[in-house]
């Protein structure tokens, strides 16, 4: 499982559902991340976290998306979180000290 979360330039930019994103125009970038949910050959589909009124998936033509992404001071950052299904933490983590006085099991293996 993973979730791919983009950074745009707002400014300008609108979704299809909501309308235009609200900011000062005096600004030439302000930097906004949204979670991908979708790609068609039109737009984009995203979940967008500072839109909380909005109970549903906005949408964006792609080539406003794209060109929202790759705007300067976006650095065409994408954030992709990976999840492996039923574990949290890897074996390496499961060992980390949770009582500062109790040595971890790595510890207690090289004594």
């Amino acid at each position: 499982v993973a979730a791919i979360i983009v950074l745009i330039n707002i400014v300008g930019k609108s979704c299809v559902v909501c309308g235009e994103y609200p900011c000062d125009s005096s600004h030439k970038y302000i930097g906004h991340y949204v979670l991908l949910n979708e790609i068609t050959d039109t737009h984009v589909w995203y979940q967008d976290p500072g839109r909380n009124r909005c109970m549903h998936q906005c949408r964006m033509p792609i080539d406003m998306f794209n060109e929202a992404r790759r705007s300067v001071g976006t650095d065409d950052d994408i954030l992709v979180v990976y999840h492996k299904k039923g574990k949290c933490f890897d074996d390496k983590r499961s060992s980390t000290k949770t009582n500062p006085e109790q040595p971890t099991k790595q510890q207690q293996q090289q004594q």
